[in-house]
């Protein structure tokens, strides 16, 4: 465990002895009435719910289905482009990106010749991290988008560095998302907890083989080059995901309350971006050799499966008392149905899934101040044409504001999904509006960019192999 008791005190008690020195921003009002409940936000990438319904009615999600069993759940909207870090800012911010500030994976700075990438310091208005931090309430937020360099929170920031710590192609090793680099620092808030956190994820790196087994299992098959260097890929997103996990878990475990946590999961973009054409071959005009698809055809499942313990585990470890929401910023479906994709002479663009034409994604809520959707049987049968829209993207974090009692800011784009929420919540604990939560003061304490060159240059690497840039 990472953070016990004793340590966990040492460690923060320090910061939170009065409330941080933050300038709000905008008209302070009264102080708000807060509400007793944590708040626990699980992001999953490209989470689909055409995979996912057939795996509920089948019962090979279990933990899904007991959160949309005792809550809300539906389709969430999207916005092109459906680019991760643009869409999991928007969710933390409930902004447009021309408001964020961020765009892209990368930009374009004057006087370079090649796009920079972005990081933490480009994001231009405050996120939930920041605006919980200002009304004192603890806030942990583990690899999400854009958080490198790691904030000064009240609370816990594990920063998705996205950057690889070498690129070795000799023996068909992928990048790996959201790695945790020994000596860089500010990847994690507070610093004093970086070598813990950087601990653990070696030792979830040294027990990576076992997990993968007891996850995917074994090929019957050998792999040829292409598989192979998909699989790869799959191995360095579970990693990034078994390493939030564990800190999230180590976090939960210390039973200190918190107010809100945000947990971001990588693996189900990633592995519906490579293995969909394995899962659904009658879709494409060269399907992949029957040895391939037997390895490789539950791989989506298997890893949706995974994803359903993982929520499972959160969930309980959260407590009765916390609100769950459950997201995925789009879904996927399939793409380059008319490409070869030969084994041996391995095309620039190896993806079979995409979302660029904004698939809505997924949205499950529960929680004692979250309504129970009757509409649908969950133990019944039911598609994706039965599901209706809850929002969008950027409804989230008014939404989630609202559930605490805090203000949202009125600069907001999203609104706040009042039609999950319990009536008589809504009554007692109106939700409340400020001008803005942001400020020149805040803005000018941006954290400094701690990319060096040399690892900006990997990174890019990183994304022209997943498709994102030229």
């Amino acid at each position: 465990m990472i953070f016990d008791r004793k340590s966990w005190l040492r460690v923060l008690g320090t910061f939170f002895l009065t409330p941080l020195a933050l300038a709000c921003g905008g008209d302070r009002g009264s102080p708000p009435r807060v509400t007793d409940q944590p708040i626990l936000v699980i992001g999953i990438d490209g989470m689909e719910w055409s995979i996912m319904l057939p795996m509920l009615e089948a019962g090979d999600l279990p933990g899904f289905k007991a959160l949309m069993e005792r809550g809300s759940f539906g389709e969430l909207e999207t916005f092109e482009p459906t680019f991760s870090p643009v869409i999991w800012t928007s969710v933390a911010t409930g902004k447009l990106p021309h408001k964020h500030g961020i765009t892209h994976f990368v930009k374009v700075e004057p006087g370079q010749r090649r796009p920079q990438l972005n990081t933490n310091r480009d994001r231009t208005t405050k996120a939930l991290w920041n605006i919980f931090s200002d009304f004192d309430q603890t806030v942990h937020t583990i690899g999400w988008w854009m958080t490198f360099p790691a904030e000064e929170v009240k609370g816990i920031m594990v920063a998705q560095t996205n950057t690889p710590t070498q690129i070795d192609t000799r023996k068909g090793r992928a990048v790996w998302k959201g790695t945790l680099l020994p000596g860089l620092k500010g990847q994690v808030y507070p610093p004093e907890s970086q070598d813990a956190v950087i601990e653990l994820a070696a030792r979830i790196q040294e027990n990576l083989p076992q997990r993968t087994r007891s996850t995917f299992g074994t090929f019957p098959h050998p792999t040829n080059e292409l598989s192979q260097r998909l699989w790869n890929n799959t191995q360095w997103a579970f990693r990034s995901d078994a390493v939030y996990e564990g800190i999230a878990l180590d976090l939960l475990a210390t039973g200190e309350a918190f107010d809100l946590m945000l947990v971001y999961f990588g693996g189900p973009d990633v592995v519906g971006h490579r293995f969909w054409r394995y899962m659904f071959p009658e879709k494409y005009r060269y399907s992949p050799f029957p040895e391939q698809v037997e390895n490789f055809k539950n791989v989506i499942r298997d890893y949706y499966r995974h994803m359903d313990r993982v929520v499972a585990d959160l969930a309980e470890a959260a407590g009765p008392e916390a609100s769950v929401i459950v997201l995925s910023d789009h879904g996927m479906q399939a793409v380059n149905t008319n490409a070869e994709f030969h084994p041996k002479d391995i095309p620039d663009d190896i993806n079979s899934g995409h979302h660029q034409d904004a698939p809505p994604g997924i949205f499950i809520a529960a929680g004692k101040y979250i309504t129970r959707q009757t509409q649908i049987d969950v133990n019944g049968s039911f598609s994706a044409t039965d599901l209706s829209s809850v929002g969008t993207v950027l409804d989230i974090a008014p939404t989630i504001l609202a559930l605490k009692g805090l203000p949202i800011g009125k600069d907001f784009d999203g609104e706040v999904l009042e039609k999950i929420l319990d009536a008589e919540f809504l009554d007692e604990f109106v939700p409340q509006y400020r001008n803005t939560h942001d400020s020149r003061a805040w803005l000018a304490s941006r954290p400094d960019r701690l990319l060096t060159p040399e690892v900006e240059k990997e990174r890019m690497e990183q994304l022209r192999s997943l498709g994102y840039i030229q």
